[in-house]
């Protein structure tokens, strides 16, 4: 260790005297503060006469212990304590789903009466099922991948991913989603991804005071992947212009029916057969678009369908966002 430091500091022109009883063994910079801060209340500091750390340790087994999951996974946390400071709480509990829930009971609140009874619900199950796997699902000790810009990219992929599909479903995880939603119903050219990334712009610009700029950089690369994912996934969202060229009579009967959207409606005829054929213009989402071309193909097999997707629209459309 002497050796060490003395390497480190005489390059820049300083003596260094280091005197040691015992051996110190650093790890290396995490690029980052992480520091955790051990509390308890009054009255139990009061009840055990705690005044320290290590009278906490002395009197784990009659305590139990609330942190997040990473606290308790981490070598350099709670494994730590147990073993080289011999800390043996009566029972340790992951506090990260208990407060990812909670901070979602406001907006879930405000989902129930902005959208419905039947998004509440489904949304509902939704937190609680994200809160459940937030306990047990373990954090990785080592990342699948060593390089950092892979690990955003392909992370922010499968979070998009995982956060549009109850999106497509018609329910949300809450929190940034929910908000989203919210602001869509006031002005529709927004995104439930654009508003979640306005929001972490303002977090990721707090983050440049407290982290270094590696980091800062490496999270909005992942923030950007994750709404940009979660946007295309949300297929209530995508608008999709379908023109329907068919020979079958009446077939605008089915968007009516199954999608409830307006057609225009030409006659045509085939340049080549001369055969006289219905053209149908509508808008629809891409959610309603999936579902309508197989309506189609099963009433007119021979029916000519061509889609366009983000589409822009002015006049009297409705995105359907949770339906």
């Amino acid at each position: 260790m002497h050796q060490d430091l003395e390497a480190l500091l005489l390059p820049c022109g300083r003596s260094l005297r280091v005197s040691v009883s015992r051996v110190f063994v650093t790890s290396k910079p995490l690029g980052f503060n992480n520091t955790y801060v051990m509390s308890v209340k009054p009255e139990t500091a009061e009840r055990y006469g705690i005044s320290t750390l290590s009278q906490l340790l002395e009197k784990s087994p009659e305590l139990s212990l609330g942190c997040t999951v990473e606290f308790i996974q981490r070598e350099d946390c709670l494994p730590l304590l147990e073993k080289d400071y011999g800390a043996k709480f009566k029972d340790v509990k992951g506090l990260d789903a208990i407060l990812y829930f909670l901070l979602n009971v406001p907006l879930l609140i405000v989902s129930f009466s902005k959208f419905g009874r039947w998004f509440f619900t489904k949304t509902a199950l939704c937190i609680v099922s994200y809160s459940v796997f937030l306990a047990l699902i373990p954090i990785p000790e080592k990342s699948i991948f060593e390089e950092m810009f892979a690990a955003c990219f392909i992370g922010g992929i499968l979070c998009g991913i995982g956060a549009g599909l109850p999106l497509t479903a018609g329910c949300s995880g809450g929190g940034e989603e929910i908000l989203g939603l919210l602001c869509m119903q006031q002005k529709a050219d927004f995104s439930v991804g654009r508003i979640a990334m306005l929001i972490n712009v303002v977090v990721y610009s707090i983050g440049l005071f407290f982290f270094e700029q590696n980091i800062v950089v490496y999270s909005v690369i992942f923030g950007a992947v994750t709404y940009l994912t979660l946007d295309r996934m949300h297929l209530q969202n995508v608008t999709v212009t379908m023109l329907i060229i068919t020979k079958s009579q009446d077939m605008e009967q089915l968007v009516f029916q199954y999608v409830g959207r307006g057609v225009t409606k030409w006659v045509g005829s085939g340049a080549y057969s001369k055969e006289p054929s219905d053209i149908l213009l509508t808008v629809v989402s891409k959610k309603e678009a999936f579902a309508l071309r197989k309506i189609l193909k099963v009433y007119d097999p021979n029916v000519f369908v061509i889609m366009s997707e983000d589409t822009s629209v002015l006049g009297n459309f409705r995105k359907r966002l949770w339906a």
